[in-house]
């Protein structure tokens, strides 16, 4: 679905670590896997707002800090205030700089927040769509969606 997805782009490669490891895939397990694998290199992890705001429910969150910096994608239902309070949960201090639209923490551990982008629905929202029969064609790429129905992937 990733081929389908991002097609022949040479600067793109899909990695299948996940998909090589045992259930459950901690984020941060899958994070040391990909240093051991391909090296030290700077990684970012892309997430949305939502997903952010449970971030403290992850499997050795605090961890993952020390392993690449966060980008969170807006999401309608959360504010950039909700995203504050968030941060003032974890641990250390941050300091924002609102011209970057990021959080710093004094060890250069960074949250981006990418508020121009708003991303209206999630993978989840998409697949219990297409569970419920609901057309999701000008939701998805076109190739995604023909991936999707030629595999009878989510009820469809």
């Amino acid at each position: 679905m990733l081929e389908a997805a991002l097609g022949s782009d040479p600067k793109i490669s899909i990695s299948l670590l996940e998909s090589e490891r045992q259930s459950p895939s901690y984020t941060v397990e899958t994070l040391h896997e990909l240093y051991r694998r391909v090296g030290s290199h700077k990684y970012y992890l892309i997430i949305g707002a939502d997903s952010f705001m449970e971030i403290h429910l992850w499997h050795r969150y605090e961890d993952i800090f020390e392993l690449t910096d966060l980008i969170v994608a807006a999401r309608p239902s959360v504010s950039r205030g909700d995203l504050a309070a968030q941060v003032s949960t974890l641990p250390g201090h941050f300091s924002y700089d609102k011209k970057e639209q990021q959080w710093s923490r004094e060890d250069n551990f960074r949250i981006y927040f990418l508020e121009d982008i708003h991303v209206e629905l999630s993978s989840s929202d998409i697949r219990d769509l297409l569970r419920q029969g609901k057309d999701v064609k000008g939701l998805l790429p076109p190739q995604v969606f023909d991936y999707i129905c030629k595999h009878k992937l989510f009820g469809v």
